[in-house]
């Protein structure tokens, strides 16, 4: 049942075992990074290969976007480039104070965004609309509230705002509000929820990662699909010796992609049918095979489906960036391509459809030591 946010689960509750990285996060989406292109404009359908009609909050067609910070979190650059690496554009940086930002598919110009007025790291952020990142002039759609918000989305008609975010001490929750305000509707707080994505096709489900408790006492990241009405959740990956973390729907939302534990502990990246789920994790193609590389910072399909993209953390600076992966289906799964270089790259990215669809998620950490400690 849908039922008003509430204070959830404490973050105390379940210890954290195979997670070290630090889930106080700062999120953008890829539309996020379309803001500092002026004059952006146009959005488009994601349902299929193609040209499609660009509608309102579109981002540049078949594009990498992702997160770096040079200064170790304290600023958190936007940058995009070419599937193959090339014309690599720098896009400005996060102001401070701001989390979770998103265009507006539906209507011109129209940014969704987290502000703290306090703009510490003690800040509490609300949720507010404008027509720029700026809070002067900005309409309130929830007062301030949370610790931090991540993977915020608008919906397609530009009703819904959907977004991840953490009150106080308590554990991050899936949450909907109208975009007009009200009471911010609480979709799924049974766990700690870690990033989610709304498919860009039909808009009506959601997917996302979130820790569970197993009846041993264990705890293992699984991924969910819900309706964006609410609901049951089905688990898709039910596997207690294995984790499950930062699925995302493919651009025609047939397939998720995802990243797993299942065959080496630095995690690859796994695609799945999206309409006929396994509830125990079989079923899943395995797209790398690399387990130098750890990836468990993010993963998203290309424009056509055929690969994806991810962050990887190789051994040294050298090897750490944007890699594309071979072809969906290959056996054994074909090498990745380290397409762009750098160290300072942070968790989440995002490769736009066709269409340029903007609705889908880019995430960026606050700065803290990287996890698999293979960058310094």
């Amino acid at each position: 049942m849908l039922e008003p946010a509430s204070g959830g689960t404490k973050m105390n509750v379940v210890p954290k075992t195979h997670i070290t990285r630090s889930r106080l996060k700062i999120t953008l989406t890829a539309s996020a990074a379309a803001v500092v292109i002026a004059g952006c404009g146009g959005g488009g359908s994601s349902s299929g290969v193609g040209p499609q009609t660009r509608l309102n909050g579109a981002l540049t067609p078949n594009v990498i976007f992702y997160a770096n910070s040079p200064d170790n979190g304290n600023t958190i650059g936007m940058n995009m480039i070419n599937p193959d690496g090339s014309g690599k554009t720098s896009l400005g940086t996060l102001p401070p104070g701001f989390q979770g930002i998103a265009m507006n598919p539906a209507v011109l110009g129209q940014k969704v965004f987290g502000y703290s007025p306090g703009n510490s790291t003690s800040a509490t952020y609300g949720i507010f609309s404008n027509n720029r990142i700026s809070s002067v002039g900005a309409t309130q759609i929830v007062k301030p509230t949370y610790s931090f918000i991540e993977s915020m989305q608008v919906s397609l008609d530009g009703a819904w705002v959907y977004y991840v975010a953490s009150i106080g001490a308590n554990y991050p929750a899936l949450y909907k509000v109208s975009i007009t305000g009200g009471t911010p509707i609480t979709l799924d707080n049974t766990g700690f929820i870690m990033s989610a994505n709304v498919d860009t096709v039909t808009g009506t489900m959601v997917t996302y990662d979130k820790e569970i408790v197993l009846g041993n006492g264990n705890n293992v990241s699984a991924v969910y699909v819900l309706s964006t009405k609410g609901g049951v959740p089905t688990l898709v990956t039910n596997d207690q010796a294995n984790n499950y973390e930062m699925p995302q729907f493919s651009k025609d939302a047939s397939q998720i992609v995802l990243e797993s534990d299942k065959d080496h502990s630095n995690f690859e990246v796994y695609t799945m049918s999206a309409s006929n789920i396994s509830v125990n994790g079989s079923g899943l193609t395995q797209v790398t095979d690399s387990p130098n590389v750890a990836k468990q910072d993010g993963v998203s399909f290309s424009a056509d489906g055929t690969t994806t993209s991810y962050v990887g953390q190789g051994l040294g600076a050298a090897n750490t960036g944007i890699y594309v992966s071979g072809l969906i289906g290959a056996n054994p799964p074909a090498p990745s391509t380290l397409v762009v270089q750098d160290s300072t790259v942070q968790a989440g990215m995002y490769w736009t459809s066709f269409g340029g669809r903007s609705t889908s998620g880019l995430t960026a950490y606050l700065a803290r030591p990287r996890r698999h400690g293979l960058i310094p």
